[in-house]
């Protein structure tokens, strides 16, 4: 009878021990909210279909890292099930908005969000413009299916929960995280259409991922966000090539565009026939952005050159620094939320320098 009591009263302590410590586990945990949008680290390769399809709900994806649970309290929400291709503006300022409510409740650590390579760097740099809170907004995906033998979004999710959930990452805005590099939302762009290492930034990743590890290699930098009341105007994006003439640049003007960015060669030049086809522009009281086609480098206002810098500048162009266009057209798309006075615009990018 004793030994029965003892063996009784032992297993009654331990069920009580691991109640409590689960109990004092599940408190100290972080709390990482987790917003999926589809992309490839949802979709599976159909046989039948012979395409890769969205099949793969988010928790069925964050069941299949089961290291996120030690991690963090994880909490899912299915924003989209649709390829980043077909994602808008719109639904982009939708997607930050979502978020940013999200970053709002103080038992929320930060928020990771899953998103398809093919726009990531617009939504990031969308994200980074309108969300201003201190906690971090780490978006990543997948280059390869959960089919592929060497799929690669179970590694990016750990990464990714691993810098929202460090302090160091407080006061960086949004950040990419891909392939153990962390990425300035600003600066990322997608330079690859297939590899793992397909996100980049001329200027290097601001941060690395190293045996669970978060290294930071730069330091915070000033931000900048504006207050934008929805992303729906209707802005175009024209791409300089040699020989081309003002076709494009005409149908946008007059085809119902309310704005448009040109990727200008160089330091931003343009050929004779969209330099004059400007002026129409501005005729119609149409904001244009000049950025450089480059991958890297800024426009140069003050360039003395027949079709660039300082006759675009006389002409009221707006200079995009170093954005490229896709997130030259972004900002400017914001910004048009609130104002089309050129200057006020001018003073929206120049901010993004301002250190």
């Amino acid at each position: 009878m004793r030994k029965i009591n003892k063996y009784f009263i032992a297993a009654v302590l331990v069920l009580v021990f691991m109640q409590f410590s689960a109990g004092l586990f599940a408190k100290t945990q972080k709390k990482i909210k987790m917003i999926s949008t589809c992309g490839m680290i949802a979709q599976r390769y159909s046989y039948s279909k012979r395409e890769k399809i969205p099949t793969v709900s988010p928790l069925e994806v964050v069941k299949a890292v089961p290291e996120l649970r030690e991690m963090a309290e994880i909490e899912i929400e299915e924003f989209s099930n649709i390829n980043a291709s077909l994602m808008t503006p719109q639904k982009m300022y939708d997607l930050a908005v979502s978020a940013w409510k999200t970053l709002k409740d103080p038992e929320v650590a930060g928020v990771v969000i899953i998103y398809g390579t093919e726009t990531i760097e617009e939504a990031a740099f969308l994200t980074e413009l309108l969300i201003d809170s201190e906690k971090p907004i780490v978006m990543t995906g997948a280059q390869r299916n959960p089919s592929d033998p060497s799929a690669d979004g179970p590694a990016n999710l750990v990464d990714a929960v691993l810098v929202a959930l460090d302090d160091e990452s407080r006061n960086r805005g949004t950040l990419v995280v891909f392939n153990n590099k962390i990425f300035s939302a600003k600066e990322v762009s997608k330079v690859n259409s297939n590899g793992v290492d397909s996100l980049q930034s001329p200027y290097g990743p601001v941060g690395t991922i190293q045996s669970g590890r978060v290294i930071y290699l730069r330091p915070r930098e000033k931000r900048f966000t504006l207050d934008a009341a929805d992303a729906s105007r209707k802005v175009q994006l024209i791409k300089m090539v040699p020989g081309m003439d003002a076709l494009f640049l005409r149908v946008a003007i007059t085809g119902g565009a309310e704005a448009v960015v040109i990727e200008g060669f160089g330091a931003g030049i343009l050929n004779e026939d969209n330099f004059l086809a400007i002026d129409s522009a501005f005729e119609q009281k149409m904001p244009v952005v000049i950025v450089s086609r480059c991958g890297s480098g800024f426009v140069d206002a003050g360039f003395d050159s027949q079709f660039a810098g300082k006759r675009l500048a006389d002409k009221g162009v707006i200079f995009g620094g170093d954005l490229t266009g896709p997130k030259a057209r972004i900002l400017l798309i914001l910004a048009l939320s609130k104002t089309f006075n050129t200057k006020e615009i001018q003073g929206y990018f120049d901010r993004l320098y301002t250190r």
